[in-house]
């Protein structure tokens, strides 16, 4: 078996947490303004705050973060690479891995929140907004390096 390759957090999911802080912020904005309409006072400043600080989470923080994240899986190692403003790579042996767990949430086909938990002796990586199909690959590959380790019984 060879190197499975790089993988990449699923647009998807990217998508579907700027729709649910664009949600929140609306929710926001219409208590405030509900507020304003029953207190006869426009507390505009604090619409514009909340504005500006969605925008920055939208705009900047959030590509970012789904850009910088990738896992590299080859037939000996795996390498997580992530982080906003400093880059942090985690190392996993292949061979250290006891166990993989797929976690896939109800919409995760579509939304992307999919996630692979790989357990070794006193460690624990968690590779979060894998679409499922790479979900499946990387759990089949780990799944097939740990059952070549166990010998016959």
């Amino acid at each position: 078996m060879t190197a499975l390759g790089e993988f990449k957090p699923s647009r998807n999911a990217m998508m579907v947490c700027y729709l649910l802080l664009a949600l929140i912020f609306a929710v926001i904005c219409s208590v405030f303004t509900a507020a304003a309409i029953i207190m006869r006072r426009v507390p505009i400043y604090l619409i514009l705050f909340m504005a500006s600080l969605v925008l920055l989470i939208m705009g900047g923080i959030m590509p970012r973060l789904f850009n910088n994240h990738s896992v590299s899986i080859s037939e000996t190692e795996i390498l997580c690479t992530r982080g906003l403003f400093n880059e942090r790579t985690v190392f996993m042996p292949v061979d250290a891995v006891r166990s993989v767990t797929m976690v896939v949430t109800p919409f995760g086909e579509k939304s992307g929140f999919n996630f692979v938990v790989l357990n070794a002796m006193g460690a624990k990586l968690v590779i979060p907004f894998l679409a499922k199909s790479d979900c499946v690959k990387i759990c089949d590959h780990i799944n097939s390096q740990i059952k070549k380790r166990q010998p016959e019984q």
